[in-house]
């Protein structure tokens, strides 16, 4: 194929998309998809000398993928609801992991685990689709999308009220965070361990003495029963915390600008070990990438 064949192909399609859809997004997802698909493609048509239509038919179905990762990553927002506050400024770049900003909608972006499985879905079956730059946006958001998932189970099953109502109070200030952190706490502690002695006592001296021993008896059964519990609570923690090391090994080699993918599929296998489950596609692309070379995997390699 020649220069110009390339180009009216590229032409045709990129026309074709922009008149189906009247999303707002369309240049963001256009410019992830020259700079991720398109170049990369093109030079492996080049080198194995791929016929006009193997050539469209890839480039269709990575805009397919990226389409559907795009929608995982972003709701749909059209001009007629969107504010400064939802618009869509980027793609996808790598993000720092941080339980607070958990269903942050300030963070442009949300996640949609069906979407991203889907995407990642498609790709793997298109083998011609293949580039660096997309098997890394895969690993990456999936990866994210599974520590989101952990730390959501975590704020839900292990974190106590208080600090959740701090971190809703605070929107993201450190200090705001502390201070009702410390706030709520120290209201936890008083009304668990002296606010119910205290009221039995008062009752007690007021005569009312059934119900003075009924809330005396409700605050022992309450302590025993946190007492009892807390070694399983903190095995529990202990056991979260473990596994969620595993998986920030994994999601921070993704960081990396050169990765190992042998050192990328080890760090997967000890997260798994714990109990962590990735989606089907992340092993296949790791595994793809290691038959290519288990030495050095580069994301902006183009081909």
């Amino acid at each position: 194929m020649t220069y110009e064949e390339f180009e009216q192909i590229d032409g045709e399609l990129t026309a074709r998309w922009k008149d189906d859809t009247n999303s707002p997004d369309f240049q963001l997802v256009l410019n992830e998809w020259e700079a991720s698909c398109k170049w990369p493609i093109r030079t492996k048509a080049t080198a194995q000398v791929w016929d006009r239509g193997r050539y469209r038919a890839a480039l269709i179905d990575t805009w397919d993928t990226l389409g559907k990762l795009f929608h995982g990553l972003h709701p749909v927002i059209w001009p007629d609801s969107r504010t400064d506050e939802n618009k869509t400024r980027f793609f996808w770049y790598h993000r720092r992991i941080d339980i607070k900003t958990i269903d942050d909608k300030k963070r442009g972006f949300e996640i949609d685990r069906e979407q991203l499985s889907q995407a990642a879905t498609s790709y793997v079956s298109s083998p011609d689709a293949q580039s660096n730059r997309m098997d890394w946006l895969l690993l990456d958001t999936l990866v994210f999308a599974d520590i989101e998932k952990a730390l959501e189970s975590y704020k839900e099953n292990m974190t106590a009220m208080g600090a959740r109502v701090a971190e809703s109070i605070a929107e993201g200030n450190v200090f705001k965070y502390a201070f009702w952190r410390v706030l709520f706490f120290a209201l936890g502690i008083f009304v668990s361990f002296v606010a119910m002695p205290l009221g039995a006592y008062y009752l007690l001296q007021i005569g009312h003495e059934n119900a003075a021993l009924g809330v005396f008896g409700i605050w022992v059964l309450f302590t025993l029963w946190w007492l009892v519990t807390l070694p399983i609570r903190w095995k529990a923690k202990g056991k979260f915390w473990k596994a969620f090391k595993k998986l920030s090994d994994v999601y921070t080699l993704l960081g990396e600008s050169t990765i190992s993918p042998r050192k990328l599929k080890d760090a997967i296998d000890a997260a798994t070990a714990l109990g962590c489950h990735f989606d089907g596609a992340v092993f296949t692309i790791v595994d793809r990438m290691i038959a290519r070379d288990p030495t050095a995997f580069i994301p902006s390699k183009q081909g």
